[in-house]
C-alpha cells in the first residue's frame, strides 16, 4: 500500500515558508517518484503556524522502514502511539499502487482529476521520520488494493494539522489510471 508517490514541488498560495536549504534538498533528492527512506517535504504545525521540514520516509525499525501505519490501530501500536499527536502531511501529485490484471502486475497512478496537489496524512517522530497513515480502501480503489493513504485537499489538510477529528477525505474523488506498461 502506497509504497511510492510522485512529487514535483511548485509553490502554491498558502504553502509555509520553505528555506533555500530545504528547497535544495527537495530538488536534489525528492523530485519525481519518491521511494521509502528518501527525503520528503512535510508540513506540520509548530505552535499555531504551519511549517515545512524535510523528513525521511519511514520509521526505522530494526533493519526495516515502516512507511505506513494503519489509522485504526495507531494508538495500539507501541511504535506509533507516542507520535499519534505529531501530525504532518506529505504534499504530492499522486501515489502509486500495483494491481494484477490478467496475472500481470500493472502500476496504477492514483490522483485527483482536477487538483495538481493532494496531501497524504502522516505522523512524524523526533528524527523527522515520517509514516503515512492508511485506511480501508473504498469504491473503485478497493479493487486495486485493500488499503489506501488518507488523502486530503488543502482545506482538510489544515483541519487535520490543527488536530480536528472527522476531517473530510478525497477518497471517493480519486481516479486510478495505468501509469506505464505492465511489469
Amino acid at each position: 500500500m502506497c509504497g511510492r508517490f510522485e512529487f514535483h514541488y511548485m509553490p502554491e498560495n498558502g504553502d509555509p515558508f520553505i528555506s533555500e536549504e530545504q528547497l535544495k534538498t527537495i530538488r536534489q533528492h525528492a523530485q519525481g517518484e519518491i521511494f521509502p527512506s528518501q527525503p520528503v517535504l512535510i508540513f506540520y504545525v509548530k505552535g499555531q503556524t504551519i511549517c515545512a521540514a524535510v523528513g525521511s520516509w519511514g520509521f526505522r525499525y530494526q533493519k526495516k522502514r515502516m512507511i505506513n501505519a494503519r489509522l485504526e490501530t495507531l494508538q495500539m501500536r507501541r511504535m506509533f502511539a507516542p507520535y499519534a499527536h505529531c501530525r504532518c502531511v506529505l504534499p504530492c501529485d499522486c501515489y502509486y499502487e500495483w494491481c494484477s490484471i490478467n496475472q500481470v502486475k500493472q502500476r496504477m497512478r492514483i490522483a485527483h482529476p482536477s487538483m495538481n496537489r493532494i496531501y497524504l496524512a502522516g505522523i512524524y517522530n523526533e528524527q523527522m521520520e515520517v509514516c503515512v497513515l492508511t485506511t480501508k480502501a473504498i469504491g473503485a480503489l478497493a479493487s486495486i488494493h485493500d488499503r489506501m493513504p488518507i488523502v486530503l485537499d488543502a482545506k482538510s489538510m489544515q483541519a487535520y494539522l490543527a488536530g480536528r477529528q472527522g476531517v473530510p477525505m478525497l477518497h471517493s474523488q480519486l481516479v486510478a489510471k495505468a501509469a506505464d506498461r505492465a511489469l
